[in-house]
């Protein structure tokens, strides 16, 4: 990523200097040298900007990988198949996850809130109420994450044999 930057600057500095000493070249061979550098440089460009708005998740700086973590953890998964069928309460989302305390569901669902994925509604009322619904970014992430256990649980008996073997 650095050495486009680089490339980029150098690029820029030849179009400077062919533009400062233009009258010392042949017109038609400026013209044709000047459509291919600031063709590339334009193409170079677009190409980095491209890149910066998509993420890597094998990088290790990338913030996909915090994100990817917080979609799969054991609970951040259940949480998004739970709310794939709509808004739930902080209890409901309790009782429908088996096994989970009530400090890591609501570290899980911090992290998904923090992470654009879903949408915390606290109601001023005794008891407090608090309803999470999902973003459009979650509800992406959701359908995926819902086909994917789909698939697992019509699969299980067949992988389960296989696991035997």
């Amino acid at each position: 990523m650095m050495f486009e930057h680089l490339i980029v600057r150098l690029m820029w500095r030849i179009i400077f200097l062919i533009l400062t000493f233009e009258k010392y070249l042949h017109k038609r061979k400026f013209w044709i040298f000047f459509k291919i550098i600031f063709n590339l440089l334009i193409f170079k460009e677009l190409k980095m900007e491209k890149n910066l708005n998509r993420g890597n998740v094998l990088a290790s700086a990338c913030p996909s990988r915090q994100i990817l973590q917080h979609l799969t953890s054991r609970w951040g998964a259940l949480v998004l198949v739970s709310l794939h069928s709509g808004t739930k309460r902080f209890s409901e989302l309790r009782r429908a996850i088996d096994g989970v305390s009530e400090r890591m569901l609501t570290k899980t669902l911090q992290e998904l809130e923090a992470d654009g994925m879903l949408i915390r509604k606290s109601y001023n009322t005794v008891p407090p109420q608090v309803d999470y619904t999902l973003t459009e970014f979650g509800a992406e992430a959701s359908n995926k994450m819902f086909d994917l256990v789909d698939w697992l649980e019509t699969n299980l008996g067949n992988i389960l044999a296989s696991q035997k073997k």
